[in-house]
């Protein structure tokens, strides 16, 4: 058994602490704001459907120095527009014994943000980075939540990468033998879909998010909407090849290399018969645009930039959603700032992700 504290009780929280309970694991949970937790101050119940069936209890605790203290592997389950206030109120009760597992928020800059904090306060902790969470789902109420079956493999790299073996170790003992380890943590980053595939299906059903209309997410992975996300995908490798990263196709990631040829649509329509939760967003308010677009295209056309290559349809994409929602995204990591990946070049934001600060 290991002790698990989760950082964030959201869909992601809910679900991986069901999934963690179901492989025998302590879970503790923090809600920052107070509200993700409200039912369980009453019954420390967790109710799931789906790919996994039933009520296990769960820990709760209203402060991040009691999560620190309840576990030594910390795992996040915040989208990346939240990670720069929870690191900063956790990393004065991190020690050299603790590893943060980041499951979100992928090219967000998070997993550097905190990585810097933790040099500037003269800590060790590692660092350990995945390509998106190990079970999501939707939350149906202050005790309940709908889940998808949870990934067989996922790619994970730690800060500093020379420890993703340990990395490896130590969340293995949570949740099982279905890691595999990449190069970097930007190589896990550049290999995880969600911006690229939720910011071009949102485009294409933008409408019924507004309206609070029922939709089946991957059903409308239409041709067009497969062309947008390939034309995306293009851009992506090209940033990725630019850092030195030989990426496989969006395809080619979502079948584990068995289809590198197909398009988006062949691939991600099946899905919608197969997952047990499968309706789309039904608010536009969500981090399918919020995250997706500020903290993942916002990045690509970033590191584009610095690398010296065109990002065209990354950037035309952003262009186009900052006009439907009259903000402007290109401003909304204050993380990016912070760290000043303007003004470093590749081989430094390389070497940044394999070593840290």
């Amino acid at each position: 058994m290991t002790k698990v504290a989760i950082a964030g009780a959201g869909a992601v929280g809910f679900t991986s602490a069901c999934l963690l309970r179901l492989l025998g694991n302590d879970v503790t949970l923090w809600s920052p704001s107070g509200r993700g937790t409200m039912g369980l101050r009453e019954n420390n119940k967790i109710t799931t459907t789906g790919s996994v069936n039933g009520t296990f209890d769960v820990n709760f605790v209203e402060d991040p120095k009691l999560l620190v203290e309840s576990a030594k592997l910390i795992l996040i389950a915040i989208p990346a527009y939240g990670q720069r206030s929870i690191f900063n109120q956790l990393v004065p009760y991190l020690t050299d014994e603790h590893t943060v597992l980041i499951t979100g928020g992928q090219m967000g800059l998070g997993d550097l943000y905190l990585s810097k904090l933790l040099a500037d306060a003269g800590k060790k902790t590692l660092i350990a980075v995945l390509n998106g969470p190990m079970t999501m789902g939707r939350k149906l109420g202050p005790n309940d939540a709908v889940q998808v079956p949870p990934k067989k493999m996922a790619r994970i790299s730690a800060i500093p990468a020379d420890q993703t073996d340990r990395a490896i170790a130590v969340v293995s003992e949570a949740f099982g033998d279905r890691f595999k380890g990449f190069g970097s943590a930007l190589e896990v980053g550049l290999m995880a879909m969600g911006g690229i595939v939720h910011s071009g299906l949102v485009m294409g059903n933008i409408t019924r998010m507004e309206e609070g209309e029922e939709w089946c997410g991957y059903y409308y992975v239409t041709e067009s909407i497969s062309r947008l996300i390939n034309a995306l995908d293009q851009d992506r490798r090209a940033v990725a090849k630019a850092f030195g990263i030989d990426s496989p196709s969006a395809a080619g990631l979502f079948t584990q290399g068995q289809r590198p040829d197909a398009t988006v649509r062949e691939v991600l329509f099946p899905l919608t018969y197969e997952r047990t939760f499968r309706n789309g967003p039904r608010k536009i308010e969500h981090r399918y645009v919020e995250e997706e677009i500020p903290y993942n295209l916002v990045t690509l056309e970033r590191f584009g930039r610095i690398a010296g290559i065109q990002t065209p349809n990354v950037t035309r994409v952003i262009d186009m959603y900052q006009i439907m929602r009259d903000r402007d995204y290109r401003t909304k990591n204050t993380m990016a700032v912070a760290l000043g990946i303007d003004e470093l070049s590749v081989d430094q934001i390389n070497q940044k992700f394999t070593q840290g600060f």
